[in-house]
């Protein structure tokens, strides 16, 4: 709209009929948002799985992450399981960060089953509750900027209820930022 906008001013400099245009576009076109106001969660479709990798890999601190959208909704995330960063820190021993990015970036819920033998001998899934809540409490989501002291806007990263602000991850923010102005 706003393309379209700049198109009806510039007529406006050679034809006077073309004012009606630019005082309709001004009326619907919405204030422009601060980038302060962006917020990119994972899996958002407007987010490479390039981005979404880089930042994966500089937050578990692991250069396997691997990230594929192979169709709208649906994101394969791998990387290495076992490492402290992926079951201490941003996942859990029964549900490793991957996973939970995975999850989280398919909007799917967060649980932990454990398989368990019936009385008749077959084996069913159930919800362990205790293990659910722990993985549930590594959601993660991703704000472009945030503003510092100095009137610059800083890149933060908010991943599983946490601020960090590190240097290394500084360049996958900055990308976001980008994509969100555009």
């Amino acid at each position: 709209m706003r393309a379209k906008l700049e198109a009806a001013e510039a007529a406006t400099a050679t034809d006077d009929r073309f004012a009606v245009n630019v005082s309709a576009l001004r009326e619907v076109i919405p204030e422009p948002i601060g980038i302060d106001q962006i917020e990119a969660r994972l899996g958002s479709v407007w987010i490479s799985p390039e981005i979404h990798e880089q930042f994966l890999r500089e937050l578990l601190k692991d250069r396997t992450v691997r990230v594929e959208n192979p169709m709208p909704g649906a994101w394969e995330v791998r990387g290495y399981r076992a490492g402290i960063e992926a079951t201490n820190e941003w996942g859990t021993l029964r549900r490793p960060a991957t996973d939970i990015a995975q999850a989280v970036m398919e909007q799917r819920r967060v649980e932990v089953h454990d398989e368990v033998e019936d009385s008749e001998g077959r084996t069913r899934r159930v919800l362990n509750p205790v293990e659910t809540t722990a993985a549930q409490r590594r959601p993660m989501r991703c704000r472009p900027a945030s503003p510092s002291g100095s009137g610059r806007t800083r890149p933060v990263l908010s991943s599983w209820g946490r601020s960090i602000t590190v240097a290394s991850t500084r360049s996958a923010c900055a990308t976001i930022q980008r994509l969100a102005i555009i």
